[in-house]
């Protein structure tokens, strides 16, 4: 019974590895589609930034339904908000440093701040925009 048990525990390793479900290639997948149309815009509310938005939607409705987590990098892509793609050809955020240790976001379309701490790496990737 103890082969069982630690033959059990493997498989539970296996069923929780997102990696290999289904659903998280398609919300991959519109992620990418997703920044890949938000660098074709050249301006707010154009044509590119609408369908991005829409993909954005997309891609939020499939992790939902599968249960399936992107990875911190590229949900800080995305406005929890109105879900626009914060990455692209011209500025869509003011990024901001109001204390020592956290950098705060603001979204040029719905105006919604969050604020991301710079130890532990969460606001890594910001604080790279911030200084490049």
């Amino acid at each position: 019974m103890g082969r069982s048990k630690k033959g059990d525990k493997n498989k539970n390793k296996e069923k929780k590895s997102q990696k290999n479900k289904p659903g998280y290639a398609r919300a991959e997948h519109l992620h990418r589609c997703a920044l890949f149309l938000s660098k074709l815009g050249v301006k707010n509310n154009d044509g590119f930034s609408k369908t991005s938005r829409h993909v954005s939607k997309l891609c939020r409705q499939v992790m939902d339904t599968e249960m399936v987590h992107l990875e911190r990098e590229q949900k800080q892509q995305f406005c929890k908000n109105c879900r626009e793609v914060l990455v692209g050809n011209y500025s869509k955020t003011d990024i901001t440093i109001k204390q020592r240790g956290s950098i705060t976001e603001k979204c040029g379309n719905c105006f919604k701040e969050r604020n991301y701490m710079t130890k532990d790496g969460y606001g890594k990737q910001l604080h790279e925009r911030i200084s490049n």
